[in-house]
């Protein structure tokens, strides 16, 4: 009994460290932010896909190219997310 609370005492101290992979990601506030960031251009590029498929998956024998621009705000659907909380 004491060797495992020895070994969750030992695990526990590694994971309020920034030395691991998982003290890392529980601990670092620039990674959190940088994974949330990442999130949101990724649900914004989901979102452009479904307003303009054409502009993502375009089959057309000579090469007719699009004009109109991306989207720079996510849609309604997705703006309650909580990663865009502050």
């Amino acid at each position: 009994m004491n060797t495992t609370i020895g070994d969750l005492k030992s695990t526990i101290g590694k994971l309020n460290t920034n030395t691991g992979t998982v003290g890392l990601l529980l601990n670092d506030t620039r990674l959190y932010n940088n994974l949330t960031a990442t999130t949101n251009k990724l649900n914004l590029l989901l979102d452009d896909l479904k307003t303009n498929p054409k502009r993502y998956i375009n089959i057309s024998v000579f090469g007719k190219k699009q004009t109109n621009t991306g989207l720079t705000v996510p849609l309604p659907d997705t703006i309650n997310a909580p990663y865009l909380r502050q």
